[in-house]
């Protein structure tokens, strides 16, 4: 399981994706997704956080949030 906090990283951008109401009924969690500041992405579940993968070098972080947006996510305040 990866620590959020592990090798110095920080947190740069945290989305979720919103659930239907089918969904929330059925007591599922919402599916969160950070992007850390050496441009691996993390993802909770709701049991613990897992990597997902990395952003390439020719990704910006704010076009990976601006299409994560587009696709429906929406950003955790």
């Amino acid at each position: 399981m990866a620590k959020l906090s592990a090798r110095g990283r920080v947190e740069i951008y945290r989305i979720f994706k919103p659930l239907s109401q089918e969904e929330a009924f059925a007591g599922k969690k919402p599916t969160q997704k950070v992007l850390m500041s050496d441009r691996h992405v993390l993802v909770n579940f709701g049991w613990g956080w897992k990597e997902s993968g990395k952003i390439g070098p020719e990704l910006q972080p704010e076009t990976w949030l601006t299409r994560k947006l587009e696709a429906g996510w929406q950003v955790v305040k």
